[in-house]
């Protein structure tokens, strides 16, 4: 796997010093590298604390002015593949953890955000108000972060409610009720 792993990086940077590499070449390696990285899940975790120290000396060995820009996220992707590594490697928190309930609430963020900030901005230079300006960027953002919590919050109670539902067996319900209302016995047809 971790040879897999290697031959992936080796790939691209081919690509990338040859100056054949696409767009699209780059998100097949990173899935297949995600698709690596999720095999290798388990392994090392004696080794994370190494890594995670190996890491910090080597972001700040990189230089900010590279030849090309290529070369530039080329020397990032070691460090960008241990953080994702390193991710995995600590363990989950609880649900009952408060962090992970703001990241529940989070998903409700990502799902309205734009739709609040482009109504926001709208009604705004409609109206004519705070014109290039900062209170009207950080209206749209209060607005967009206060709406999107909200409806998060909203989301993670009413998945609450109705998760229990799907425990039930409506099939043994309704020939539950079928046998109390004499609705689903035979009939039998006179003259067969």
């Amino acid at each position: 796997l971790q040879s897999g792993m290697g031959v992936l990086a080796l790939l691209l940077g081919i690509l990338t010093i040859t100056g054949t590499v696409q767009l699209w070449h780059v998100y097949v390696l990173a899935f297949l590298l995600g698709i690596l990285a999720y095999q290798v899940r388990d392994r090392g975790r004696r080794w994370r604390w190494v890594v995670l120290a190996a890491l910090v000396p080597y972001l700040a060995a990189i230089p900010d002015q590279v030849a090309t820009y290529e070369l530039h996220w080329l020397l990032f992707a070691p460090a960008a593949a241990a953080v994702v590594w390193l991710a995995a490697q600590f363990p989950q928190l609880p649900s009952t953890n408060r962090l992970v309930r703001a990241g529940e609430y989070s998903y409700g963020l990502y799902l309205t955000h734009a739709a609040i900030l482009s109504g926001v901005f709208y009604l705004l230079l409609s109206q004519g108000w705070l014109l290039d300006s900062t209170a009207a960027v950080l209206l749209a953002g209060a607005a967009a972060l206060g709406g999107g919590l909200l409806c998060g919050w909203l989301e993670v109670r009413l998945h609450t409610r109705i998760r229990p539902l799907t425990r039930i067996d409506f099939t043994a319900q309704a020939r539950r009720l079928g046998r109390l209302t004499g609705r689903l016995r035979p009939r039998s047809v006179a003259g067969r």
